[in-house]
């Protein structure tokens, strides 16, 4: 079982601290909340339609076509997707906003969802279809502490393309802006998965598909060090024991002004010695527990680690991981799916939280094809799951023909105590702060 740091840095993670470590350590070392913002809720939607629509651009590219031919099937292939996440969509905007106005949310979605299909047909015109298209595929790479989920990958036999869906808003990408950082980083994760450096990007095509087109960033030197160097830094911001709280890359337009300002000017009293007294104890206690929780959340990792390091019979011994499952079938409302192993699962019970990999041969266990999702029940025929972000049909169509295997997960629930500690020290009233100082104590 492996031992020590199983702290993992992930893609979106490092582009944000490649642009500024500051910004990082605002929001997953500190606590602030986002900001968000209303384009997000329409990209959210575009978002999970292509994740859902890996099928429809296979068949559509397979009809080969003119650009507004290949355009004009998609967008009829992508329509009933479309409908079937409408509804959910707008379920998920009530249970998190009080005041939208849907209406106006779905017409921005829509113009985006065609532009992004515009820019799909004029990446596909001209191009052979590929043998395979994976969408939403999460990849950890334990050796490199680097995990992230991929929009899309389009698999040739000799070559692949690292694709990312940028639907959050209709910016064109920058060369060495998020975006940029982001696929690079997503790029080496790609190359880990077919057995390359993760530094050699001679068979990957790096491609942003945006409202207004395709982007086709280059991995150059610069840009691959870059991603390194804050890949290094956010695994040490969130290590204990190597905390780096000095970055080199800052926002040229800070877009959190008062947090940024605040914690600044606090760390920069407190290595000057000026910090007072009771604002001195008060940031070292928080920092203590900070840092206890941000320990804890490498639990939501440690099975990764365990299943990259061991062989299946030991992981299977500590039901940690199964295999022999195949899927059989659907249910009948689409949402979960069947997974058939016999004499069913000694290792799960309802409501176990899952990841479903099929195991592709070559490949590492945790960079094969997966889905997210938790068990509704367990039984002598093997286990009935509920998917997370897929759906039943897509999954069962980047699953066909490969064997299935099962491993638990955990769900990371930390940015809440986060953001709780974030408010006790920047903005709790006094009474409040002296309450919490007291309830922090020393553990």
């Amino acid at each position: 079982m492996p031992q020590g740091d199983t702290h993992v840095a992930m893609s979106s993670w490092i582009a944000v601290a490649g642009l500024c470590g500051w910004k990082f350590r605002l929001g997953l070392v500190f606590g602030v909340p986002g900001s968000g913002g209303l384009g997000s809720l329409a990209g959210l939607y575009v978002h999970k339609v292509l994740a859902r629509s890996g099928g429809a651009i296979e068949r559509v590219w397979a009809s080969r076509g003119s650009q507004s031919e290949i355009a004009t099937r998609l967008d009829r292939e992508i329509e009933p997707i479309r409908g079937e996440t409408l509804g959910e969509w707008k379920r998920d905007l009530e249970d998190r906003f009080e005041l939208v106005d849907f209406e106006a949310q779905e017409l921005i979605a829509g113009a985006r969802l065609h532009g992004m299909i515009e820019g799909l047909a004029q990446y596909m015109v001209g191009r052979s279809p590929p043998d395979r298209i994976l969408t939403e595929l999460q990849i950890t790479n334990t050796t490199a502490h680097q995990e992230g989920r991929v929009d899309a990958i389009f698999e040739w036999p000799d070559h692949y393309s690292t694709v990312d869906f940028k639907t959050y808003s209709d910016d064109e990408p920058r060369s060495h802006g998020y975006d940029h950082l982001q696929i690079v980083s997503n790029g080496m994760l790609a190359n880990y998965r077919y057995g390359r450096p993760e530094l050699d990007f001679t068979n990957n095509e790096l491609l942003v598909v945006y409202t207004g087109g395709i982007y086709l960033p280059r991995a150059t030197d610069r840009m691959i060090e870059k991603v390194v160097a804050a890949r290094s830094y956010v695994l040490g911001c969130l290590t204990p024991d190597r905390v780096q709280t000095i970055t080199q890359e800052a926002c040229y337009r800070c877009e959190r002004p008062e947090a940024c300002g605040y914690y600044k000017d606090v760390e920069r009293l407190h290595r000057s010695g000026q910090l007072p007294e009771s604002e001195e104890e008060l940031r070292r206690r928080i920092w203590h527990r900070r840092y206890a929780v941000l320990d804890f959340r490498q639990i939501s990792h440690r099975n990764k680690f365990i299943v990259s390091l061991n062989d299946l019979p030991t992981l299977e011994k500590f039901k940690i991981l199964e295999t022999g499952y195949s899927m059989r079938a659907r249910t009948s409302d689409g949402k979960a799916v069947l997974l058939t192993k016999k004499g069913g699962s000694r290792a799960f019970l309802d409501g176990d939280l899952i990841r479903v990999i099929g195991v592709e041969k070559d490949k590492p266990t945790l960079a094969c094809v997966s889905f997210n999702g938790s068990v509704v029940t367990a039984n002598n025929d093997g286990i009935e799951v509920t998917l997370s972000e897929h759906t039943a049909s897509d999954a069962s169509r980047q699953l066909t023909g490969l064997p299935v295997a099962v491993m638990r997960t955990e769900i990371d629930l930390t940015r809440r105590e986060l953001q709780a500690l974030d408010y006790i020290q920047r903005r709790a009233p006094t009474q409040i702060r002296e309450i919490a100082q007291a309830l922090l104590g020393e553990d």
